[in-house]
């Protein structure tokens, strides 16, 4: 990255850790000013502080993503502050593992929660801010696993699959009407952050095996947050609808799915 590209006001959820903390930190690099939303309030009010001994103009507002209510305040607490809102990062997001009838109503609310209603709530509350403004870019993170399908994650899954879907819904729609506010979709494959690190791990299950491998693979495999902001920030400054940081875990898996789609072959398990 270079220069000043992002001199204006972005919003992201999720910011306290992970990709959400590398983002945040990027934009700052990058001139913007910050509003810095997670459900952890001593962890962005410790980033807002640390962002503002290095120059940067940020707020930090903890915010529950799965409520409605609390994304409105959020929006408040931006206008409040900058005035507007240019970049929307929606980053929140949260993984299980399990056979996916044997996850609980808590698991399957949850997920849905941060991982799918929050963005339907950011889009109901920031893209008429966006349209009123006459400019905007809302930058969704989903997933490879919001492409393909794997065994043990359903709830993450069916939910980056909404993800992917209403970002696509959303770019149609705000071209079909002329409204100046751009869409980008974030589907990083490996990175190496918290999100697995809760998984129960053990040899004795199928999901406890890939819980183990998907820990180990991202510890020493993933590409690190910093990097992924990096690409993230470039595609969205390019104007890219598509980010795919890891293009090999993601074009050959989506042209055999549809493929197998359109040939009605039914989904079957194969071990890599």
């Amino acid at each position: 990255m270079s220069g000043k590209r992002f001199k204006g006001v972005a919003v992201v959820t999720g910011a306290a850790r992970g990709i959400g903390r590398a983002l945040a930190t990027a934009l700052a690099g990058e001139g913007a000013s910050l509003v810095l939303a997670d459900i952890d309030e001593g962890a962005i009010v410790a980033l807002r502080d640390a962002l503002a001994a290095q120059g940067a103009n940020a707020i930090a507002v903890r915010t529950d993503v799965s409520r409605l209510a609390q994304i409105e305040r959020l929006r408040d607490a931006a206008l409040e502050r900058f005035g507007r809102v240019d970049w929307l990062f929606n980053n929140a997001g949260i993984l299980s593992s399990g056979n996916s009838w044997e996850q609980g109503d808590d698991e399957w609310q949850r997920a849905i929660g941060v991982n799918l209603w929050s963005v339907i709530h950011a889009h109901r509350c920031f893209v008429p801010l966006m349209i009123r403004q006459g400019a905007g870019h809302i930058v969704n993170t989903s997933s490879v696993g919001g492409l393909l399908v794997g065994p043990w994650i359903a709830p993450y899954t069916v939910t980056k699959h909404g993800v992917t879907v209403l970002s696509e819904a959303l770019q149609m729609e705000l071209q079909a009407a002329g409204h100046p506010v751009r869409v980008s979709l974030l589907c990083p494959g490996p990175v190496d952050t918290g999100i697995a690190r809760e998984l129960k791990a053990d040899e004795q299950s199928p999901a406890g095996r890939l819980a183990g491998m998907l820990q180990s693979t991202l510890a020493a495999h993933g590409m690190s947050p910093e990097e992924l902001a990096r690409f993230a920030l470039d595609g969205v400054a390019a104007g890219r609808f598509w980010l795919f940081p890891h293009p090999d875990a993601v074009k050959p898996g989506v042209g055999e799915r549809a493929q197998r789609i359109v040939g009605e072959e039914p989904p079957r398990f194969q071990i890599p």
